[in-house]
């Protein structure tokens, strides 16, 4: 169960950072602000990566995605793991944002986890600067950031129903094997709304879809 909680962590994770937060329950624009600085990775500006998470958080915005990991197996597809990733806003603000996250597996076995975190906005942009610093690729909730390939308007079409977006795609070498990445974020609200996440040469792959959305008087 532990690698598919790293997965869904990943997911919702501001930074893929340690200090992403305080667990206290236990058990948008078209400016891209990952600039390309001439080196295999990209340096953040973290005070806009900040504002896009205030810009797609609002307070009881309910999102949920399924995660479906995959595995190349002599040219076929097969499903490895499947689950859910619910996300509650409780508090939204331009200083910080607290939201409670559900994480489903429903293969194999049955997995469940429930923690509600605070991410203050000066926690986000230090951990932010520290790794892109570092040269550590930052992510955007989930994807990793390496060298962006192509970036335009697309129609992603969800469970959840279908969203005009901003489209990224990026490749990262930062690991141990080339990945390929491909983002969705709904320009309307700024929420990723579909993501796909390739490694490259053993071809085994993990996708986002969103299949829940409510936002409260929309």
């Amino acid at each position: 169960m532990k690698g598919y909680n790293l997965i869904l962590i990943s997911l919702v994770s501001v930074l893929i950072m340690s200090c992403g937060g305080s667990d206290d329950t236990g058990s948008g624009g078209e400016q891209n602000p990952l600039r390309n600085v001439g080196n295999p990775y990209q340096v953040a500006d973290c005070e806009n990566l900040w504002q896009e998470q205030v810009f797609s958080r609002r307070e009881g915005m309910v999102t949920k995605y399924s995660v479906v990991d995959r595995v190349d197996r002599f040219g076929q597809q097969r499903v490895t793991r499947e689950g859910t990733v619910q996300i509650r806003v409780r508090e939204a603000g331009p200083y910080q944002f607290r939201e409670t996250v559900i994480k489903k597996q429903t293969f194999p076995g049955r997995y469940f986890d429930r923690r509600t975190r605070l991410v203050s906005r000066n926690q986000f942009v230090s951990t932010c600067q520290n790794n892109s610093q570092r040269g550590i690729p930052v992510s955007r909730d989930y994807m990793q950031a390496g060298q962006v390939t192509t970036q335009d308007n697309r129609m992603a079409n969800t469970t959840a129903g279908d969203f005009e977006s901003r489209y990224t795609a990026s490749r990262s070498t930062a690991g141990s094997i080339p990945t390929t990445y491909q983002e969705w974020r709904a320009t309307s609200f700024g929420i990723m709304v579909k993501g796909i996440e390739l490694k490259e040469t053993t071809g085994a792959s993990r996708t986002y879809e969103l299949i829940e959305f409510t936002v409260p008087n929309e």
